[in-house]
């Protein structure tokens, strides 16, 4: 799969205009932000030996909650119905399934920690930490 979608990014790539790096003979670089990607790192790897992968770290019930209001719409949009109950848990155990792959293939390919990005291979880097709840104390005051 990642093989065609490597020559469908060259058509692409091949038809805008080029940038001021190409006329410099630098190769296009092209920016892709996609989760789903870091789930299949040896594929991508395989299609495109020179990616570079910087892996975000969000926090998982605001991602999940996120991407199952997507995937909902998604589904309701292809199937006419869907079942809300179902879809959290569904794309909870897609996601962890694809961090587990995820983290296979990086460790395969050398990662050593949070530092250095090298060509073909993926480093992890920690999002924004999520914001606290406020205390008892600020609620009250914010309620007076």
């Amino acid at each position: 799969a990642y093989a065609m979608y490597a020559e469908a990014l060259r058509v692409l790539v091949h038809s805008l205009p080029a940038p001021a790096a190409a006329e410099s003979g630098a190769p296009p670089r092209v920016l892709l932000k996609c989760p789903e990607h870091t789930w299949a790192l040896n594929a991508l790897f395989a299609a495109f030996p020179d990616a570079q992968v910087v892996w975000t770290h969000r926090e998982p019930a605001a991602t999940i909650a996120s991407y199952s209001t997507q995937a909902a719409a998604l589904t309701r949009f292809l199937r006419g119905r869907v079942e809300p109950r179902r879809v959290g848990p569904a794309v909870h155990r897609c996601f962890a399934a694809g961090v587990r792959r995820g983290i296979a293939a990086r460790a395969g390919r050398g990662h050593r920690g949070r530092h250095g990005l090298h060509r073909g291979r993926a480093r992890a880097r920690r999002g924004r930490r999520p914001a606290r709840p406020p205390s008892r104390r600020r609620r009250r005051a914010a309620s007076a």
